[in-house]
């Protein structure tokens, strides 16, 4: 049985790849036989038979594009995302769709500089959509507070009834 040096799966003795990482074994033994003839490499130095590059991870699945970013501010975003979907979620409301929003973005700007960059930019853009939603539920809002003519049926039918029951109550606390 061979051992995997990458990720310590054990294979078949007669295995070229590792059926875990899919890594190369014998690597000084790569020797490709074509109708052309026998080489170790492609031609122009483009790496090993199949295109890929020679990688420290030793294997074209294992190019991963590694985050260069600094993990302390990992917090940021991933605060940011938490922030922007409360924002998406709490637009209705006009007071902490925006405060979470803001809180959101900013999250999210700190958090560009981490190695959690996509859960930062997915913060920035759920914060975003949070102050805009949040932005057109306050027009919408004040605009129908501004309007004299707004009025609601079921709206007036609740006022005459309170003011009723507490006619009531008033004649109650009199007798």
């Amino acid at each position: 049985m061979k051992i995997c040096d990458y990720c310590g799966k054990q294979n078949p003795d007669d295995a070229l790849y590792c059926s875990g990482c899919a890594a190369r074994f014998n690597k000084t033994e790569d020797v490709y036989n074509t109708p052309y003839g026998s080489y170790t490499s492609q031609p122009g130095g483009y790496g090993k038979f199949g295109g890929f590059p020679e990688y420290p991870g030793g294997s074209p699945n294992a190019m991963v594009r590694r985050s260069t970013g600094d993990p302390s501010k990992n917090w940021a975003a991933i605060l940011s995302l938490i922030f922007g979907i409360l924002s998406v979620i709490c637009c209705i409301t006009l007071f902490f769709g925006l405060l979470f929003s803001v809180l959101g973005i900013i999250f999210g700007i700190v958090g560009l500089k981490s190695s959690q960059r996509g859960l930062a930019i997915a913060g920035i853009t759920t914060g975003s959509v949070g102050l805009v939603f949040s932005i057109i539920m306050g027009v919408a809002f004040f605009t129908a507070l501004s309007n004299p003519d707004f009025s609601d049926p079921s709206m007036d039918q609740y006022r005459d009834f309170l003011e009723e029951y507490l006619e009531s109550y008033d004649n109650l606390k009199l007798t």
